[in-house]
């Protein structure tokens, strides 16, 4: 790094990778020994070259590798999917099984609630039908008592499950003052302890509707596929986000309608639909080794 970077940069003890999509390869007659030439018109291609390679580079590296003049600013966004994602599982169903553990929920409505998941893994029902039943089992609960009972699920069983792969991603992102935003389907409840966890500006979530202080049971808003994406499209006209510098991050094809909505969309461990379309599309692919 120290012959590609010029002596502003600092760098600490690190290894970087660069991988290529093609070959690069030198212009004709070009050659070791030119790197040592004194022709002006030759030392230029090689600066032009320098500062290029260098750019894109640049573009990979967390910020915590390169010194405060070349941060971005915070017109970026990065809307992150939760589930299959940032999370190794599905956290809704996970935290129905804790309040069944907790015999807070009765295991027959539990078992439900599976049967309705396998139909839908079959297709012989809606996926917004299955998500209408599984919220009904909140009818009548408290909304501090979920909260409280969703921050103890958190750190006793949901931390484990954190894809921390992702961590250092989204911790560039934030040292960058970028507006970080969960974009998912899961409820908010569920939302908000991964908003608070990772000090994200905001979720973009399934809001529940409320009657007092109870849940009623019914969902005001499902979000899913392109409502996902008119929400973003939202959040970034009215935070005045540059949709170009933006990125996103999510695992499934219903995803795409607001992975698209961004310049650097990523599919992390992507379903086989996603994973088709991003590669014919051209998003970056990631798989998590945490």
């Amino acid at each position: 790094a120290h012959k590609v970077f010029s002596d502003t940069f600092k760098f600490g003890n690190r290894v970087v990778t660069v991988e290529f999509g093609r070959c690069v390869l030198p212009e004709e007659g070009f050659n070791e020994h030119v790197l040592f030439t004194t022709d002006e018109k030759v030392r230029e291609k090689i600066n032009k070259v320098t500062i290029e390679l260098e750019d894109e580079v640049l573009k990979h590296l967390p910020v915590k590798l390169i010194n405060e003049q070349r941060k971005e600013s915070n017109d970026t966004g990065v809307f992150v999917d939760i589930d299959l994602t940032i999370y190794r599982s599905l956290s809704q169903v996970d935290f129905l099984v804790y309040l069944t553990r907790k015999g807070l929920i009765p295991k027959k409505d539990f078992s439900y609630i599976i049967y309705l998941f396998t139909l839908e893994k079959f297709h012989l029902i809606n996926h917004n039908k299955l998500m209408r039943e599984a919220m009904h089992l909140l009818a009548g609960w408290d909304v501090e008592a979920i909260h409280r009972l969703m921050s103890r699920f958190f750190r006793e069983l949901a931390l484990p499950k954190l894809e921390y792969g992702l961590f250092a991603i989204l911790e560039d992102h934030l040292a960058k003052h970028h507006h970080v935003v969960f974009v998912t389907e899961v409820m908010h409840p569920v939302a908000e302890e991964f908003v608070s966890f990772f000090k994200a500006d905001k979720a973009i979530d399934t809001s529940l509707t409320r009657r007092g202080r109870t849940y009623t049971g019914d969902i005001t808003l499902l979000c899913r596929g392109k409502e996902k994406a008119h929400s973003v499209r939202d959040f970034m006209l009215e935070h005045k986000i540059d949709a170009t510098k933006s990125y996103a991050y999510a695992d499934s094809y219903t995803d795409i309608s607001f992975l698209s909505l961004v310049g650097h969309p990523f599919a992390i461990n992507p379903d086989w639909k996603l994973k088709r379309y991003a590669k014919k599309h051209h998003f970056g692919i990631l798989k998590n080794h945490s």
